[in-house]
């Protein structure tokens, strides 16, 4: 009996009688896809992340799934536009810098693909793929939630920030200090029931920042999105507003009054009062 196994699910079994241990004919398995049989994907994934850097290479990675689907905002080189891979919960997961508009086919949220890699790169302390080859996607809409852990308790996610690196999660925290991070970007520390770290934080685009008024006391809960790091700072991330929820912010305060005429005032609050 041959098993076919990918993301911990049974994809196939076919007995085998007097096949002499072939597949029966009518099971329509690529073999292409699989290299070697049986292989898996999140032992894959976690080989190419031990890859020293480099280009002409050749690692195979099969039955992976894409989580998120990364915009390009700021800088080219530290903020380019990806995807995310991982095959099991609790991970490991790589961020591969090519543009999935461009890819052949080109990648959506929960297609499940197989690649081969072919150039690594590290930035920042992260390893990214930026280059593959032998692009297939073997299936669509794959629920990218069954990856995500929650790790509002967790107490290692900076100091084992390698463990979670590019990893699809959930948390609720507490937002305090800000401050720039990077061109186009605005970062929060975040404190959770478990931790509590200036090397902790949510980093948004500004403009996403201004559309959810994000400030600091707010309480956010971010859903399904990938940890991303910048050295030993561990970077939640969130691009769209669907990807967070803000609730329990401060109520706005008054700011300035300014005379405008004898009949108006232009009254500026610390934040959106509607």
């Amino acid at each position: 009996m041959h098993r076919l196994a990918a993301l911990g699910l049974i994809f196939l079994t076919v007995s085998c009688g007097d096949n002499k241990g072939q597949l029966t004919p009518d099971a329509k398995v690529d073999a292409s896809m699989m290299t070697p049989v049986d292989a898996n994907a999140a032992d894959q994934i976690a080989a190419a992340k031990m890859t020293a850097d480099g280009n002409a290479l050749s690692l195979p990675i099969g039955y992976a799934v894409v989580t998120y689907i990364k915009p390009q905002t700021g800088s080219l080189i530290n903020d380019p536009a990806g995807f995310t891979i991982q095959a099991s919960k609790m991970g490991p997961a790589i961020f591969v810098a090519v543009d999935p508009a461009t890819t052949n086919p080109v990648l959506a949220r929960g297609d499940v693909i197989s690649f081969t890699v072919t150039d690594l790169v590290t930035v920042g302390g992260q390893k990214r793929v930026t280059g593959i080859s032998n692009l297939t996607r073997i299936s669509t809409g794959f629920d990218v939630t069954t990856l995500s852990q929650d790790i509002t308790t967790a107490t290692d996610v900076v100091s084992a920030i390698d463990n979670y690196d590019s990893e699809l999660v959930d948390v609720t925290g507490t937002l305090s200090t800000t401050g720039s991070s990077g061109s186009g970007f605005e970062k929060f520390q975040l404190t959770t029931t478990g931790l509590t770290s200036a090397m902790y934080v949510v980093r948004v685009p500004s403009t996403l920042r201004d559309a959810v008024d994000m400030v600091s006391t707010c309480t956010v809960t971010l859903k399904d999105t990938p940890v991303g790091r910048f050295g030993m700072e561990t970077q939640l991330a969130a691009f769209f507003a669907n990807d967070l929820t803000v609730a329990s912010c401060p109520a706005p305060t008054l700011v300035s009054a300014v005379d405008v005429s004898g009949t108006s005032m232009r009254l500026t609050f610390s934040r959106r009062i509607a």
